[in-house]
């Protein structure tokens, strides 16, 4: 009967444990409220009922709360979360649902107020924690990424846009599997695919060639992370450039290389196929030559040139002709991205097809004696230039070494 049904919607208003409360649209007056409300924002009910909703909300969100309660109508509606105040003076934030009822013969509207004050302030801890794990990663100088196990970009910070001279938008969503050359993909989808939950963190040395033609090398340690079946969700790297350790490292190999080579050599007819044989293979390149100053009549003589180049050897030009006369005469060396169009090149047929070429001075005790030369099709890097000086200090002080010795075993032998 009705009255079963009144006492039953009473019981629910009354146990509902969140707070609830009944007002007039027009006076705004509670005109009843439950037991959630009376403990929740410590008024008795007395109290309550000679209150209106302008008692706990802000002074300066009366104007919106009158204009909402006017604006708002319907059987359900939701309109938002509003800051609120309890007896104590304490604010909390709440969200808001309404319905539109009649309440003994007066316009009412039913509230339920939900306090979300702890999920609010859960959500602002979260986003301070977040932007504080953020800027203490954009400040990072190491580059810093999450991918998916497809190589797909899920963030990157602003060192990593910087490395790479692009903008986020293009990182993201990309996979930098695509960006990797061919030799290095296949190592790059072997090493991902070692991980496992018993062993997530791995290492890779990664090199690839920018537009200019520079090699540069990064190490990555990355994370793999899986959820709680062991199936692989993401990878976390930092990387760091390591193209000057890595450079190093190859100077000090091809110099403990041409030395341990220069060493089985016993005169300079031996030493010198032995310094551009290195050269061609360390270096890359199409082709080869070592130039000497002859000491008697100051020429420029070829005396050994190899790859496409060996139609070179035995050539003799005038003291200080050409470019080789130039880096001999000078001690500086000689380095050129379009040796096409260089006029002082002789020989040109033999640079067909050839784009960068360097001539570097062999000096020896202050003296410069001759020149050593590579030519490639491809641009020849500042790091590659390093090593080829390297290597053209240690050929010059052997050469001089082994001209010394050959000039007293023939003093020796008159």
């Amino acid at each position: 009967n009705l009255r079963d049904l009144a006492e039953q919607y009473q019981l629910l208003f009354e146990s509902n444990p969140l707070p609830m409360w009944i007002y007039d649209r027009e006076a705004l007056t509670f005109l009843t409220v439950n037991n959630a409300a009376v403990d929740h924002y410590g008024y008795s009910r007395d109290e309550f009922l000679s209150m209106t909703l302008r008692d706990i909300h802000l002074p300066e969100a009366v104007p919106t709360l009158v204009e909402v309660v006017r604006r708002v109508r319907g059987t359900i509606r939701r309109p938002g979360a509003w800051t609120q105040k309890k007896k104590d003076g304490t604010l909390i934030e709440v969200e808001i649902t309404t319905h539109d009822l009649t309440w003994g013969g007066r316009s009412s509207r039913l509230v339920l107020a939900n306090d979300i004050t702890a999920r609010k302030q859960a959500e602002e801890a979260l986003r301070q924690s977040e932007a504080r794990y953020r800027a203490v990663v954009e400040d990072q100088t190491e580059l810093i990424c999450r991918y998916l196990p497809d190589g797909t970009h899920t963030f990157v910070n602003d060192a990593y846009c910087r490395y790479y001279g692009k903008e986020r938008e293009e990182l993201l969503h990309q996979s930098f599997l695509t960006r990797a050359l061919p030799d290095e993909r296949a190592r790059l989808e072997k090493y991902l695919s070692s991980f496992t939950p018993e062993n997530p963190v791995g290492t890779f040395e990664q090199y690839d060639v920018t537009p200019d033609g520079q090699v540069r090398w990064r190490m990555w340690t990355d994370r793999a992370i899986f959820d709680s079946q062991g199936r692989l969700v993401e990878f976390q790297a930092t990387g760091r450039d390591i193209t000057d350790r890595k450079q190093r490292e190859r100077e000090l190999e091809a110099i403990a290389t041409v030395s341990a080579a220069l060493r089985t050599a016993s005169a300079r007819a031996d030493m010198l196929p032995i310094i551009l044989d290195q050269l061609l293979e360390l270096l890359h390149a199409e082709g080869a030559g070592l130039a000497m100053r002859d000491p008697l009549t100051g020429e420029t003589v070829i005396e050994r040139a190899i790859g496409k180049w060996s139609a070179w050897s035995g050539i003799r030009l005038p003291s200080g002709e050409g470019v080789s006369g130039q880096v001999i005469a000078t001690g500086q060396p000689y380095i050129s991205a379009h040796v096409e169009t260089e006029p002082r090149m002789t020989h040109l047929d033999l640079l067909e097809g050839l784009r960068a070429v360097a001539c570097i001075p062999l000096i020896a005790q202050g003296e410069t004696i001759g020149a050593l030369w590579i030519g490639r099709k491809d641009n020849i890097t500042p790091d590659e230039v390093s090593l080829l000086t390297a290597t053209a200090d240690i050929a010059a002080n052997a050469i001089r070494r082994t001209g010394l010795h050959e000039e007293t075993r023939r003093r020796a032998e008159q």
